[in-house]
């Protein structure tokens, strides 16, 4: 049964709804209309994703990420597919590819966070929430963060600090 991507899975946020209307190209219409743009190319991963062909999800991001080095989107999804595969190294390497393009990417400091959560790993667990909730007060509170488009940063910030406190860290430690 295939599984919505449309959040990250380990994410804070409620899991968004399957898509009913995304649909794979059959191979006619894949040869009249290829994307041609990274963003093109990520909206198809999504909808191959959404509909449960993650290897077509797989080589659409790949596509992607060969137009658009920087582009974070596709990793996202890889990521999330990776996950969903189990494979949870690739996932990790995926989002560390996020944060080395953009540092103060919120999300992927959380992603890491609950991956690191899953495998026991708090110290840096912990580290990756607690990047995330400084870059959340230090955001404006009606900021919305991708792809937690549903809830802005200030109604993130809670959230993040249980998580924090759940791992038996204080939010305010240092180091």
């Amino acid at each position: 049964k295939p599984v919505s991507v449309s959040q990250p899975l380990t994410s804070v946020s409620p899991p968004a709804k399957v898509s009913r209307t995304a649909t794979p190209h059959s191979g006619d219409e894949a040869s009249k209309a290829q994307p041609t743009s990274a963003a093109d190319l990520y909206k198809q991963a999504r909808g191959y994703a959404d509909v449960g062909h993650y290897e077509a999800a797989i080589r659409a991001c790949q596509l992607a990420l060969e137009r658009d080095a920087l582009a974070e989107k596709p990793y996202y999804l890889l990521a999330q597919i990776a996950e969903l595969q189990g494979n949870i190294r690739a996932a990790e390497d995926c989002l560390k590819k996020i944060l080395y393009i953009a540092p103060a990417a919120v999300a992927a400091d959380l992603e890491l966070g609950a991956l690191y959560s899953k495998e026991q790993d708090l110290p840096r667990a912990w580290k990756m929430l607690n990047l995330a909730l400084q870059l959340l007060k230090t955001s404006p509170p009606d900021a919305m963060i991708e792809p937690f488009v549903d809830l802005p940063a200030s109604q993130l910030v809670p959230e993040v600090q249980r998580r924090i406190e759940q791992l038996g860290y204080p939010s305010d430690r240092r180091g």
